[in-house]
């Protein structure tokens, strides 16, 4: 899956900056085609995006046209647009905001908002209105949680949708359920906003050298470890019970992830939710010694605060 990807103010510029530099490549093009609009001039000098994938404007109204008006006539295959907004940030939502309504309008491709939120619940309960425009003036919302390290794990979960999207005929192993563009983009695809738990663990060695016998239970309850872990581990503590849709994705060598420990992992959904529509499936990476699930949920319609 290939998005082209526009992160918008100081903070999403630098998130876009990571993301440019790590994002994985299909034949050496990369999968995410990054780009950035900022309104700070010392920020947009500083940044190491190549000058024809950033851009600086005074203000959001005489400025966004221009601003997608280049960034289209750039040549790139995409099949959905990601826009990265700061929320808390008044440039950089109204900007996204008004960039959204007008690929909503133009643009064939679905519109994806990543948003990242302030990590105080009381700024989180005052920006609920701005989560509501970016709701209905995208195809998908995705809210995230400004925590530490939360850049390197947004571009570890890109890094697996977007492959998870990619069909490579070359490969001689595929995953016994394959996700691919459009299971992802159906399972976003809810009214409400989503939510990314996300979870990884290293094999131990002994693990690969034996396949068989007493091991695949323990590759199942590692599977099982690994959800419960996601449900713990979620961009923004929402309100599950509300959920309409669920992705699991399963990512590692094949040989460690097991029918039982996907099935297991999808009744435990289940037990949380009884009405909720489940898409699962595994990518194969049959050199990595880590198992990765990535866990989403959507349609959400409220956010926990704690």
């Amino acid at each position: 899956m290939r998005l082209l990807t526009i992160g918008v103010g100081n903070r999403c510029a630098k998130l876009v900056e990571v993301l440019a530099r790590g994002c994985v490549r299909v034949n050496r093009v990369p999968l995410l085609k990054c780009f950035a609009v900022l309104n700070d001039l010392n920020n947009f000098r500083n940044l190491t995006l190549d000058k024809n994938r950033k851009f600086f404007i005074h203000n959001v109204e005489s400025g966004v046209d221009g601003v997608l008006n280049k960034v289209l006539d750039v040549y790139e295959i995409f099949e959905g647009v990601l826009v990265i907004t700061n929320i808390g940030d008044e440039f950089s939502y109204e900007a996204s905001l008004e960039i959204c309504k007008k690929l909503k309008k133009t643009a064939e491709e679905d519109v994806v908002v990543l948003a990242l939120l302030p990590s105080v619940a009381d700024e989180i309960v005052e920006l609920k209105g701005k989560i509501r425009d970016l709701e209905r003036n995208s195809d998908v919302l995705i809210l995230f949680e400004e925590k530490s390290g939360i850049d390197r794990r947004i571009l570890e979960i890109l890094n697996l949708l977007t492959l998870a999207g990619e069909i490579d005929l070359k490969k001689k192993v595929i995953g016994e359920v394959v996700v691919d563009t459009s299971d992802i983009f159906n399972a976003l695809k809810f009214n409400g906003f989503s939510v990314i738990g996300y979870s990884k663990r290293r094999v131990s060695l002994l693990s690969r050298i034996f396949s068989r016998g007493e091991l695949k239970a323990i590759r199942t309850k590692r599977m099982v470890d690994l959800t419960v872990d996601a449900l713990n581990n979620l961009s923004v503590n929402g309100d599950l019970k509300t959920a309409k849709s669920a992705l699991l994705l399963f990512a590692g060598n094949p040989s460690e992830i097991t029918a039982d420990g996907l099935f297991a992992s999808i009744s435990l959904i289940e037990s949380l939710n009884k009405d909720i529509l489940i898409r699962y499936g595994d990518y194969p990476l049959s050199w990595s010694r880590i198992i990765t699930l990535i866990l989403i949920f959507s349609g959400l319609k409220s956010i926990k605060i704690v």
